[in-house]
């Protein structure tokens, strides 16, 4: 499940840091919003970047992962603080929400399979079960959410984050 979970922790970071390093005019917008000079936002995008390669590089060596995970974790603490500092609603605040929760995710994934189930030390054959776990439980997630994203409620209405995803696949109202 922590592979599960730090490929997407290592993706919510890869795509705020792209924004950044490539100077998207919405970056910079919120650079302006926040009060942040443009060359020091551009160094945010660095760090994300750098605990996006350290989480990857942690499925291999769980250390560096952890560690990683630790460093967004204070990165997006600090965005929040941010945001708040800004007066953003909860609703501006929610991605830095969603990575901080997937932060913490990873590192307790992480120390539960290494160390409290033991994963760390078992024979080849039982890693090959949890790994096959862990691609079922992506396959039961992208299920859940493909159905969630093309739902229609009883009144033919689409739900408002599938007009984003399934433009023309359900009737209108």
């Amino acid at each position: 499940m922590f592979i599960t979970v730090s490929l997407l922790l290592a993706a919510l970071c890869l795509l705020p840091a792209a924004g950044k390093l490539l100077g998207h005019p919405k970056m910079r917008q919120s650079a302006e919003h926040f009060g942040i000079l443009w060359p020091r936002y551009r160094l945010i995008g660095v760090a994300e970047l750098a605990a996006a390669a350290g989480i990857l590089i942690g499925l291999w060596w769980h250390p560096l992962g952890v560690v990683a995970a630790a460093g967004m974790g204070l990165l997006l603490l600090g965005a929040l603080i941010t945001h708040r500092r800004a007066g953003d609603s909860g609703k501006e605040m929610a991605p830095a929400l969603i990575d901080l929760a997937l932060a913490i995710a990873t590192i307790k994934a992480t120390l539960v399979v290494l160390f409290f189930m033991h994963a760390k030390f078992v024979p080849r054959r039982t890693q090959l079960i949890i790994i096959s776990g862990v691609f079922w439980l992506i396959i039961l997630l992208f299920m859940t959410l493909s159905d969630y994203v093309t739902r229609v409620d009883y009144r033919g209405v689409r739900f408002p984050i599938s007009q984003h995803f399934s433009e023309g696949l359900a009737p209108r109202a």
